[in-house]
């Protein structure tokens, strides 16, 4: 989603994720060594383990997290996240726990 989103030069992205050598590489190499070794990323995106740094002077939040983990992380870090921003969530998968309909103002 960053490097869709910073195909606009004037865009720029910050992945929020929480393995070190992941975000290193993001940001000396330009690739997710990873995922796609093979694809290098935009110079407008930049990566950081720490949420607080990612969300700062954020316009919008996309939340590409798995399913599974997402309601946690937000409840986690429901301090954090601004609310005035607008949350895109692009979760991956299918919300295991089929006994309640899950949206992002249940957790914030």
């Amino acid at each position: 989603m960053a490097q869709v989103a910073t195909f606009n030069p004037q865009v720029s992205a910050v992945i929020w994720g929480r393995d070190a050598d992941t975000i290193n590489d993001i940001n000396t190499k330009k690739i997710n060594t990873k995922i796609f070794p093979e694809y290098k990323l935009n110079p407008n995106i930049s990566a950081t383990t720490d949420l607080d740094e990612a969300l700062k002077d954020a316009v919008l939040v996309v939340g590409c997290l798995p399913a599974q983990v997402l309601p946690k992380v937000l409840e986690e870090n429901k301090d954090k996240i601004p609310l005035d921003v607008p949350f895109v969530n692009c979760a991956k998968g299918i919300e295991r726990d089929f006994s309640r309909e899950t949206s992002y103002n249940d957790f914030l």
